[in-house]
């Protein structure tokens, strides 16, 4: 049997990535509990938005938008240590100025966390959804937050898969 606490629980490796950054200057640092994310589906136009918002037990936001902290090196332990922790890489964004890693991470049919993180030079963004997910969820996901549009990615990539 699966202890449903331990799926919806933030991993240590991501909870210490907020903890070490959350309360620095010009750090914001958002979290949304799925009740609330339930509310929010009522009043969405969308129904397969609808369905994947009441699937979401948790949504945490940090956003460093002016400058970045994070060093190349710690930014690379970052993903090393997400490996670690069963994260999955789903898409990796390499543009001019602006790195975005998507990971997953998965027990048996459903994916439990999604991460996605906004690497460049003058900021960076930290999404963390916790939930019990399918891969078509994500299709479906449309955040209307700082970094969210690039979860667009995502559902076309798995439209190309």
């Amino acid at each position: 049997m699966i202890c449903l606490s331990s799926l919806f629980a933030q991993t240590e490796s991501v909870k210490s990535f907020y903890d070490r950054y959350t309360n620095q200057d010009k750090v914001s640092d958002y979290t949304v509990n799925g009740w609330l994310l339930k509310v929010a589906s009522e009043y969405s136009d969308d129904a397969d938005a609808s369905k994947v918002l009441e699937k979401i037990t948790q949504l945490r936001i940090l956003i460093m938008d002016d400058g970045n902290p994070i060093s190349s090196h710690e930014y690379k332990d970052f993903m090393k240590v997400l490996r670690k922790d069963s994260f999955k890489e789903l898409i990796k964004i390499k543009d001019k100025e602006v790195d975005v890693d998507f990971f997953i991470r998965e027990e048996g049919q459903h994916i439990t966390n999604v991460l996605m993180l906004v690497n460049e030079k003058d900021g960076f963004v930290l999404i963390s959804l916790e939930g019990l997910l399918k891969m078509e969820d994500l299709k479906n996901l449309n955040l209307d937050i700082e970094g969210g549009e690039h979860f667009e990615a995502v559902g076309k990539k798995l439209d190309r898969a």
